[in-house]
């Protein structure tokens, strides 16, 4: 039996990426996004009865909606990539529209939660499914003027160690994946021209331009496989924890009883030694 898998914001740039990879494994694959055209260029790339529906993740009856229609299609969902995001609300705390920086909350975790929601009553009763989030290493860090990015990240990497403790006695799994810093990704779509010297979107601006230029970046093709890693099943035992592009999965996975015993690749907080 194919498994079903949908991507979030899987019109473009690593969500389509994450769809044709997933594709490649033999999944049916269904696309979400709040642009039909780039969702029906991916759809038509992949082929193979791909599904193009479009979603708004930040509202609660465009998901509702959405995910009615791929259960009514395809019978349910066994994977659930949460790829949906932005990150416009560049700019210090006490300057920053709070409209802006509250829409990209909605959007980046509200989305998620919303989406998870909307798949696991099927998953529990079935006793199967894997949640893959997209989160953000600025989730653990820090992402100076890019709060409401950061902040975002930050609680959906604990929203999803929480599903994973939730649901794991149902056989589902929840994973936070940082996906690096991606040529192709949202970084790219930043503007061409450069804001004026000095402000907090020129110092973004700047810093995204030399991460991508830098060896840490990463192919859209190396984040998806770390996906397709996670989508397989054989990464399960790691539930609930933050993983990234950059680690070998396949070892973590090995030493998945010490990483659970040692409570490690968490949000935990770190104690003053005396």
């Amino acid at each position: 039996m194919d498994r079903i898998a949908v991507i979030t914001g899987g019109g473009r740039g690593i969500g389509r990426a994450f769809a044709l990879a997933l594709a490649q494994t033999g999944a049916r694959i269904v696309v979400t996004g709040r642009n039909p055209k780039p969702l029906e260029e991916t759809a038509k790339q992949i082929g193979n009865n791909t599904l193009a529906i479009a979603c708004d993740v930040a509202s609660p009856s465009s998901v509702e909606r959405a995910f009615a229609e791929i259960h009514a299609k395809c019978g349910r969902v066994d994977v659930l990539v949460n790829n949906a995001g932005v990150n416009s609300a560049i700019e210090t705390l006490w300057n920053v529209d709070p409209d802006l920086w509250w829409r990209e909350i909605e959007i980046n975790l509200r989305g998620c939660f919303l989406c998870a929601r909307a798949v696991l009553p099927g998953m529990v009763e079935r006793r199967s499914g894997r949640l893959i989030h997209i989160a953000s290493h600025a989730g653990v860090f820090r992402w100076p003027y890019c709060s409401a990015y950061s902040v975002g990240k930050a609680a959906l990497i604990k929203l999803s160690e929480n599903l994973a403790f939730e649901s794991r006695k149902f056989n589902v799994a929840s994973f936070a994946f940082h996906p690096g810093f991606v040529k192709g990704g949202f970084a790219d779509n930043l503007s061409e021209t450069p804001p004026p010297e000095g402000t907090p979107g020129r110092k973004v601006w700047d810093w995204v331009r030399a991460e991508l230029a830098s060896p840490r970046a990463v192919t859209p093709e190396q984040s998806a496989a770390g996906v397709v890693k996670l989508a397989s099943g054989t990464c399960d035992a790691l539930t609930g924890r933050y993983l990234t592009v950059h680690d070998d999965l396949d070892a973590l996975a090995a030493n998945a009883q010490q990483i659970q015993s040692e409570d490690a690749l968490t949000l935990r907080l770190k104690e003053l030694t005396q």
